[in-house]
């Protein structure tokens, strides 16, 4: 979850960076930075939905860059030198230590209870399949109203068919990895249906806050909340952290700040924050 936080900076430094006028400069290097922390991560999943909400973000202004008074050409040339710095330096990295970007893309797991002390070396990708297998079974026994939200750590042992030792070390007290999956496993049918009603208005409720803007700030401050809408959309096709612990927290406080957003549009346009 904490990778999330820098993928949250990165985005909000980027839109500083493309629409405020003043601290070009300092936004630059803070995003530098913040992507540089996001390197060393190591967490390739979080990688792609960072570049790709600032990607996603980067057309939006391109092709609304009228409203908020911008040159294309220098949108363009602004992030084309982003991207070709940190392509740079990542290539850089790569070149000094060629196993970094390695990581747990292999995961080794001794078994010491085994005398010739066998080592597993397993790809990440594959140990997920272990969780989501497991999940996946759990829902299709349980598809209406799911095992329980938050129940599937308890009961992942009853819809596992993996060795003893693979389910320990991979499964075992683990919540599926996958917000959606998650939902389903633990909320069935009527629970994801409910989620997704609740997921999609909140991206309506952050578009129409941008439409609603007028001013430069006004504007400013939807299209950041806008797009920290989106990065935790495409953050929860990762991972299922924005449900529990300090996820959700972050996300009930972007929602906050969303409805903050509306009421103060709401004192010029008299529209109601509902």
């Amino acid at each position: 979850m904490y990778v999330d936080y820098v993928g949250y900076s990165i985005v909000i430094s980027f839109i500083f960076l493309m629409l405020k006028k003043r601290g070009k400069l300092i936004s630059l290097i803070v995003l530098c930075i913040l992507s540089l922390a996001l390197i060393f991560t190591q967490t390739r999943s979080i990688w792609l939905v960072t570049g790709a909400t600032l990607f996603l973000s980067f057309l939006h202004l391109f092709f609304s860059s009228q409203k908020y008074q911008l040159s294309r050409l220098k949108l363009s040339v602004g992030f084309i030198s982003i991207i070709f710095a940190i392509s740079i330096f990542t290539l850089t990295l790569k070149d000094v230590n060629k196993d970094y970007f390695e990581r747990v893309e292999i995961k080794k797991i001794e078994q010491t209870d085994d005398p010739m002390r066998l080592t597993l070396q397993i790809n990440s990708l594959v140990t997920r399949y272990f969780i989501w297998s497991a999940a996946w079974e759990a829902f299709i026994n349980n598809p209406v109203i799911g095992v329980g939200i938050y129940g599937f750590p308890f009961v992942s042992k009853e819809y596992s068919d993996v060795d003893p030792f693979l389910y320990k070390s991979f499964i075992e007290k683990l919540t599926p990895h996958e917000t959606f999956l998650a939902i389903l496993t633990e909320g069935g049918i009527l629970g994801f249906l409910g989620f997704m009603f609740f997921l999609i208005s909140t991206i309506l409720y952050a578009i129409k806050n941008y439409k609603l803007s007028r001013s430069q700030d006004e504007l400013f401050y939807s299209e950041l909340i806008l797009w920290l809408t989106i990065y935790t959309l495409l953050s929860m096709i990762v991972t299922d952290a924005w449900l529990w612990g300090h996820g959700i927290v972050l996300w009930g406080v972007l929602l906050g700040l969303s409805i903050a957003n509306r009421k103060i549009l709401g004192r010029r346009t008299g529209i109601a924050s509902t």
